[in-house]
């Protein structure tokens, strides 16, 4: 057998009797730690020899597969239901799907693994920002790209994953975002007002107050709601699934959830404010069921749809938006009740840790760097703490002024 970096050439014999060159290139190694190679044959020593150099350069190259040449759409697909479905929530994997279909197989779906290199993802990138994306949603499919892709070289079909070699896009300054800047104290108290005794009472106070996301409130139910002791469990979220046939037809359905993450599952305090409106909202449903009549569906969710059922999030946010603009409340996302609740938290003195505590954040970095920032009596507090304990040598050399102008001028200052 002939030995060399560029892997082995040695002769082999068929099972049936014909002589042939085959070549091995080593391609890596198996969880195991045994070694991966790709085998070839051919009929002479000099043209394996040839085939030697021209797999070692495809190798190099990342164009050295297996015999397989997997289209992404089809692999995509498979990975996507076979393997990504088996380690998260259904509603994540539908999610992977929505954007494999939405923004990568129009554009990659029928290329072959091999040929998807660092440069065909760059310009699939470019081309997603010219279509009016912005960077957070293009790097957003990147990430499920990475993660096909990926899978595709711990299985040995590719020697790299190619995405790993293309940076994500930076978020330019200036570039539109959905998120809105958070209520201020006065917009929370206008839309307080405004909401009163309105579908979006209870609603709004358990956003721009507690902070509880979307999902979490109207995953609620009564049963969550303790008024003996004060406290609002928080046991569920709320969400639209979408889930895809065969043939790549969706349909979404109303289902219920854990919460996002373990810390997600917590117990709030109840205030007098939402005590009061989960009084005034008691009654206001009982209402609602009166003026339903027999379409009225009894059942145990805290906030129902107009006839008792379970109110599907996304119509609720649009019905907010609707509710805000007629009222004159400035327009922000459902989602930025929560971030309203966090920066006035802080803004007021609430400890970090609380706040983290209350929004269910699994770690406090995660408040810190996502709220902190755009919390100015944080960074007033640090600066008139600087100033206020180096103000006695700011007094001293302005006393020393003074006395030296007094002096000059023949006369003191009062």
């Amino acid at each position: 057998m002939s030995q060399s970096p560029l892997g082995s050439v040695f002769p082999f014999t068929n099972p049936s009797g014909k002589k042939v060159f085959k070549v091995q290139i080593p391609t890596g190694q198996y969880s195991n730690g045994y070694r991966k190679f790709t085998t070839r044959t051919a009929p002479t020593e000099a043209q394996a020899r040839a085939l030697q150099r021209k797999l070692y350069v495809e190798f190099q190259n990342n164009k050295l597969i297996p015999a397989r040449e997997d289209k992404l759409e089809k692999y995509a697909i498979w990975w996507v239901r076979s393997v990504k479905a088996n380690h998260v929530r259904t509603s994540t994997a539908s999610d992977y799907e929505y954007k494999l279909r939405r923004w990568i197989l129009p554009y990659l779906g029928q290329c072959k693994l091999s040929s998807i290199e660092p440069a065909v993802i760059e310009n699939w990138m470019n081309e997603l920002r010219k279509q009016g994306l912005g960077d957070r949603t293009v790097n957003s499919a990147r990430t499920v790209l990475s993660g096909v892709l990926g899978y595709a070289h711990q299985s040995g079909i590719l020697n790299r994953n190619p995405t790993s070699l293309v940076s994500p896009h930076r978020r330019k300054r200036g570039e539109k975002t959905q998120v809105q800047e958070p209520w201020t104290s006065e917009e929370i108290d206008h839309a307080l007002t405004a909401v009163h005794n309105t579908k979006f009472d209870l609603f709004t106070h358990l956003g721009a107050l507690y902070g509880l996301r979307r999902g979490e409130i109207l995953g609620l139910k009564w049963s969550d709601i303790d008024l003996e002791n004060g406290i609002i469990n928080i046991r569920r979220t709320l969400k639209e699934e979408r889930t895809y046939n065969e043939a790549g037809f969706s349909k979404a359905k109303l289902a219920t959830d854990d919460p996002k993450t373990i810390a997600s599952a917590r117990k709030i305090g109840i205030g007098l404010v939402v005590d009061a409106a989960i009084f005034r909202h008691r009654q206001f449903v009982l209402k609602a069921a009166e003026m339903a009549g027999n379409r009225w569906m009894e059942s145990d969710w805290l906030i129902p749809s107009a006839i008792g059922g379970p109110w599907n999030p996304n119509n609720a946010s649009r019905q907010f938006k609707t509710f805000c603009k007629n009222n004159e409340i400035r327009i922000i996302r459902v989602h930025d009740l929560r971030h309203t609740a966090a920066t006035e938290g802080l803004g007021k003195g609430v400890r970090l840790e609380a706040v983290s505590q209350a929004l269910g954040h699994s770690r406090i970095e995660t408040t810190k760097s996502i709220y902190a920032p755009y919390v100015q009596p944080l960074v007033d507090e640090f600066t008139t703490t600087m100033d206020d304990s180096h103000s006695g040598t700011l007094l001293v050399q302005l006393d020393n002024e003074l006395s030296e102008w007094g002096e000059e001028n023949g006369s003191p200052i009062f």
